[in-house]
């Protein structure tokens, strides 16, 4: 599991601190993020908008999707594959929104969907994959994803999925 983008101050680097925004007027603390985004440093003791966990056995787009969600001002935390996933809900902070990929070395299909639904029955799920069909995409919707995302997509599409599953989460 990586946390991406944003970090406690008191966990980042020492060196990162004096290149945070230079016109932040907010003092560094404890309780402050240092986020990278688009290259630039900034500070901010806001809340996020939604915690985001985004699965998908492949880095790269893991990466792509974390950073896009969290420019859009979601804290953002990553897994792998399904065990970190699993481990990620379990361990930590309830997850208002999971982006998952479908398919997984190390689960099948659908089972997945189902035990992060058992685990977390609030949690807004996305799903995508470059496998789906029709049926397949009926049958995660039974299961209770809230939307089904075929790959390829653009990033822009991902982000207005979690900003729209961040609108219908209940309160």
């Amino acid at each position: 599991m990586i946390t991406s983008t944003c970090a406690p101050m008191s966990n980042a680097d020492p060196g990162l601190a004096g290149r945070a925004d230079p016109g932040a007027t907010l003092p560094l603390t404890p309780d402050s993020h240092l986020c990278v985004v688009d290259g630039r440093s900034r500070t901010s003791i806001e809340e996020p908008r939604s915690r985001v966990l985004v699965v998908d056995d492949e880095p790269l787009i893991r990466w792509a999707i974390g950073e896009e969600l969290a420019a859009a001002g979601c804290a953002v935390v990553q897994a792998a594959d399904g065990r970190g996933a699993v481990s990620a809900v379990a361990e930590s902070t309830p997850f208002d929104i999971i982006v998952l990929d479908l398919r997984l070395p190390d689960c099948d299909d659908l089972s997945l969907l189902a035990r992060l639904r058992s685990l977390t029955p609030t949690t807004r799920i996305i799903l995508m994959s470059a496998h789906g069909t029709p049926e397949l995409a009926a049958h995660a919707f039974d299961l209770g994803a809230f939307n089904f995302l075929q790959k390829p997509f653009d990033l822009a599409d991902i982000a207005a999925l979690v900003a729209a599953a961040g609108a219908a989460r209940p309160s």
